[in-house]
């Protein structure tokens, strides 16, 4: 005999608010520190760019090399923050900058 519709979803549920729990996690809390140091890293990065077939029938992916920019500032606790690039550019050391923890 098969579950009742009232009770399958009942069963979802705890996996569905686990998982919406653990991004809270990755909200936004704005928090204000004084800039020490600010670095421009960059990184290559794969995009994945779709599937194709070659002559042989095989499925390869499609990717395309790029070059990344990440801006990261330094509080003068030593933790690091990446930041919005207008955040990095505004960034002095001895200033005030606002950025998520």
């Amino acid at each position: 005999m098969g579950q009742s519709p009232v009770r399958r979803r009942a069963l979802l549920l705890p996996p569905l608010v686990a998982l919406l729990a653990g991004c809270a996690s990755l909200a936004c809390r704005p928090a204000t520190v004084v800039a020490d140091r600010r670095e421009e890293r960059t990184r290559l990065d794969s995009e994945f760019r779709g599937v194709r077939t070659d002559e042989l029938g095989r499925v390869g992916q499609v990717r395309r090399d790029r070059l990344v920019h990440d801006w990261w500032v330094r509080d003068t606790q030593g933790r690091w923050h990446r930041v919005e690039e207008d955040t990095y550019r505004a960034a002095e050391p001895g200033r005030e900058i606002g950025v998520c923890l």
